[in-house]
């Protein structure tokens, strides 16, 4: 029973780990309030802009319309729920986070047609987590992480 408990604590804290790197409350700007605002030609655009976007709101909010049904499904641990139930299980276990969108640190972005990969970290700790996103009519839907799914082409160190 204890190594159930473990288990489980294990898997939720890999689960959390994203979600605790993003922060709480609405970040609907994209400005600070410590300073200017100032664009730069490192701002992400088209598809690259779009997978950030998902992600971002994805690990702020409990929104299962940015995962597919097939992630829900593998995140409930449980292959007999519905995408419905499991949708209800994630929004239900959501945690909210303690940091902000600007906390988040995006990296090893990789487009491969309609899927693409992305590495989600942060400066504030040393752990970063890959997620799969699959492009399904025209919107990038989350669709697996190194810690739940097997990503193709995804490298062990």
């Amino acid at each position: 029973m204890r190594n159930l408990r473990h288990l489980r604590r294990g898997l939720a804290a890999a689960l959390a780990v994203p979600l605790l790197l993003a922060g709480c409350g609405d970040d609907e700007s994209s400005g600070g309030s410590d300073g200017p605002a100032t664009e730069t030609s490192d701002a992400p655009t088209g598809d690259e802009a779009a997978i950030q976007e998902t992600m971002t709101a994805f690990i702020l909010e409990p929104r299962c319309d940015l995962a597919t049904p097939d992630y829900l499904v593998v995140l409930s641990l449980d292959d007999e729920k519905t995408p419905a139930e499991a949708c209800e299980q994630w929004e239900s276990f959501f945690v909210e986070p303690s940091f902000d969108a600007d906390d988040i640190v995006y990296s090893n972005l990789e487009i491969n047609g309609d899927t693409a990969t992305i590495e989600v970290g942060s400066e504030l700790i040393n752990i970063t987590t890959l997620y799969q996103l699959t492009k399904v009519d025209g919107t990038w839907l989350v669709s697996g992480d190194d810690f739940n799914s097997e990503i193709p082409g995804e490298e062990t160190p």
